[in-house]
């Protein structure tokens, strides 16, 4: 990657595709920085999604995006920074909703809306087919029948490390193919 010239780990991959030296930096730091994202936002799914973000961010900005020296300072940084952002959102939304009657009848959605809900699943259900076999089944075994990384692992003879593996790749793609519709929580 061009904004890492001297990074060591990826100095050792001088050949390898900027795809490829990316991928490493990922497997080398999510776990370190996901742990520090879940000891601010306390719960691992934000956490999770936080550093996805920071990730996701990094690889959209690797052209312009300069790093000397410390990688791993600046990407805690970067998830710090965006982990006290959500921390921000989600209390602002809280508040929000906090002034919000209780007990508000409920009205059925519009026309537009429901086309463009029926427009979003599609969108959606297209990115999914988009997946490579085995992401698709996990994918849709996670978040449509609700089944935990563990019950995935059982019941495909996998690692649960593996799964999870699987479930990170799947959210990035999806996240990066989705993006331009809107802001989606995957």
């Amino acid at each position: 990657m061009s904004f890492l010239p001297d990074h060591p780990l990826l100095a050792a991959l001088p050949d390898a595709s900027e795809e490829q030296r990316f991928r490493t930096l990922f497997d080398r730091y999510f776990a370190g920085l996901l742990h520090l994202a879940e000891r601010i936002v306390h719960c691992p799914h934000e956490a999770e999604e936080v550093v996805l973000d920071v990730f996701t961010k990094v690889w959209h900005q690797r052209e312009e995006l300069v790093v000397h020296g410390n990688v791993p300072g600046y990407l805690a940084s970067a998830v710090r920074n965006r982990s006290i952002d959500y921390l921000r959102r989600r209390n602002r939304h809280r508040n929000i909703t906090a002034d919000l009657p209780i007990h508000r009848p409920c009205s059925a959605p519009s026309p537009e809306e429901q086309a463009a809900t029926k427009q979003l699943q599609h969108l959606i259900e297209a990115a999914i087919q988009e997946l490579p076999t085995r992401g698709q089944q996990i994918f849709r075994l996670n978040r449509f029948s609700g089944l935990t990384y563990q019950q995935i692992a059982d019941t495909h003879g996998l690692s649960p490390k593996t799964v999870e593996t699987h479930m990170r790749r799947n959210l990035i793609f999806l996240r990066n193919r989705l993006q331009r519709y809107c802001d989606l929580p995957l």
